[in-house]
């Protein structure tokens, strides 16, 4: 994982190089060896490394909590030390952007987890599973609309357009100027330049592109999912090839943009970059999969065979309930104390049989 972070960034610090190829860090490939790299971290690393650490981020926060409820101790403390966690990390990132990279993504990642912990963390599985939907559906209209409006405007919009495009700025993203940017100046300028760069693209990062991989990250560590593989073989084999071969099917025509065997005018660079994006989620998701089992293999577990889905639903439906129930149990807040119910009434016709032979007081009683 770490390897693919520092592959992904290595297009950032690429100095002596001017200009850029469609909606991507890369610069200008100058042989077909360049091209050939670009090709594969397009399709493989692009937009795959950070969904895989935002899912192995999200599923951490489940296991640390989890541990320390389990060690006995009290929740509001343990979602105290996960503020203190978040808040250091989104320092860190502060840190980071300011002495040395303005592309720091710790932050994003804090921000997302001081964010979402607060409103989510103590929900339901269900309830996550709803709002992960309900973001991969934004991201999903997001990719097919902005694909189907630039082939919209390449096929059907007069010549005219795409110039006056370009004419207004519509170009290939480049990555020379941000560089020049932040580092070209006295060092003391350039801090408070990349702290400026860090606080306009961290906001962003963990409003959109962070909530859904960190979501589905604690949506697979409550069901253990990579804790015990040996369970979820056949669920992890899916989910590796499912999610790897999504990724990289829609990282190709992003890559094919960018080597040039797919013309596509400058001012329509971002076609395929949310598609690009989407399918890099998957393939994030994939890549967890895969080090699943490659963990697994290497330690040499043996696997569990998973009963039909018929015998499932019917012999152990009430167990994975209560497994479920207990699970989130573990991982929400504790209710406040309810008073116990107060008796009920006894109904007239049996009270009065109760006060069959009292004697009624008499006056001087009164």
């Amino acid at each position: 994982m770490l390897a693919l972070i520092a592959i992904a960034n290595v297009s950032w610090l690429l100095w002596g190089h001017e200009g850029g190829v469609g909606m991507t860090p890369h610069v200008p490939a100058l042989g077909p060896a360049d091209s050939a790299v670009q090709f594969v971290m397009t399709v493989a690393v692009d937009h795959r490394a950070m969904p895989l650490f935002a899912f192995l981020f999200g599923y951490g926060m489940v296991q640390f909590y989890r541990s320390r409820i389990d060690r006995g101790m009290e929740p509001q403390i343990v979602r105290l030390m996960m503020r203190r966690r978040h808040w250091a990390m989104l320092l860190l990132g502060f840190l980071h952007a300011a002495l040395l990279f303005y592309g720091d993504i710790l932050g994003a990642y804090a921000v997302a987890a001081l964010l979402w912990v607060w409103l989510l963390f103590g929900r339901r599985t269900r309830t996550l599973i709803i709002w992960a939907s309900v973001f991969g559906g934004m991201l999903l209209f997001y990719a097919l609309f902005s694909m189907a409006g630039a082939l919209a405007v390449m096929f059907f919009a007069p010549p005219e357009v795409l110039v006056e495009m370009e004419q207004a700025g519509a170009t290939s993203f480049s990555n020379d100027w941000l560089r020049d940017l932040a580092y070209s100046q006295p060092y003391l300028i350039t801090v408070l330049t990349r702290v400026g760069m860090w606080l306009i693209s961290t906001v962003p990062a963990a409003v959109i592109g962070a909530p859904l991989p960190i979501l589905l990250g604690w949506i697979a560590a409550r069901a253990r999912l990579l804790d015990e593989p040996w369970r979820y073989t056949r669920a992890l084999r899916r989910l590796a090839v499912a999610g790897i071969a999504i990724g990289w099917l829609t990282g190709l025509p992003d890559a094919l943009v960018i080597i040039g065997a797919l013309p596509m005018p400058d001012a329509l660079s971002w076609a395929f970059y949310g598609l690009n994006s989407v399918g890099g989620m998957c393939c994030g998701i994939g890549y967890a999969a895969a080090f699943g089992l490659l963990a697994m293999r290497l330690e040499k577990r043996p696997t569990v065979a998973e009963p039909p889905r018929a015998v499932l639903e019917k012999a152990q439906r009430k167990a994975l309930r209560a497994e479920q129930a207990a699970a989130h149990a573990a991982l929400s807040p504790p209710s406040a104390p309810t008073a116990p119910p107060r008796p009920r009434p006894l109904p007239r016709l049996q009270r009065r049989p109760r006060s069959c032979g009292r004697s009624r007081p008499s006056a001087s009683a009164r």
